[in-house]
C-alpha cells in the first residue's frame, strides 16, 4: 500500500490548535481527518490511470485511533502495480495520481481542522 505520512511543523499557533483539538475533541479531530482522506481518495481515483479499472477501484482509505489523542489516515491501494504507475520504471513513464491528489488537499485539511476549532469555540 502507498501511503503518506504527514508531519506538521511551523505555525504555533495552529499546532497549538491540532493539540487542544485532540485532547478536547477526537471526534472533531476524526471528522478533520476522515474528511480529508475521503477527499484524497476521490481525487486520487479521478487522477489514476485507467486500463481495465483495477487501480482505480482498489484506491481507498482507513482512519484508526492511533492513541489517546491521536488519529492516523491513510488512503492508498493494494494493488502491486500502483507503486510503479505513480512513480515509474526504467521502462515506463510515471502516471502520478496519489501524491498530486495528497498535495491539492493540503489546504483542505487545514480549512477542516479550524472548521472544528470554531466549533470548539462556539461551545
Amino acid at each position: 500500500m502507498i501511503i503518506a505520512n504527514i508531519k506538521m511543523y511551523g505555525d504555533k499557533e495552529l499546532l497549538a490548535g491540532l493539540k487542544k483539538l485532540a485532547i478536547t475533541s477526537m471526534a472533531g479531530l476524526n471528522r478533520a481527518v476522515t474528511s480529508t482522506c475521503m477527499s484524497i481518495e476521490k481525487d486520487a481515483k479521478t487522477k489514476a490511470p485507467v486500463d481495465t479499472g483495477r487501480l482505480k477501484s482498489s484506491i481507498t482509505h482507513k482512519v484508526d485511533q492511533t492513541g489517546a489523542h491521536s488519529i492516523s489516515g491513510q488512503v492508498g491501494t493494494n494493488v502491486f502495480y500502483a507503486i510503479y504507475q505513480e512513480f515509474g520504471t526504467p521502462r515506463m513513464n510515471a502516471h502520478p495520481y496519489l501524491l498530486p491528489a495528497f498535495y491539492e488537499n493540503k489546504g483542505f485539511f487545514m480549512r477542516q481542522i479550524e472548521n472544528e476549532l470554531k466549533k470548539l469555540s462556539l461551545q
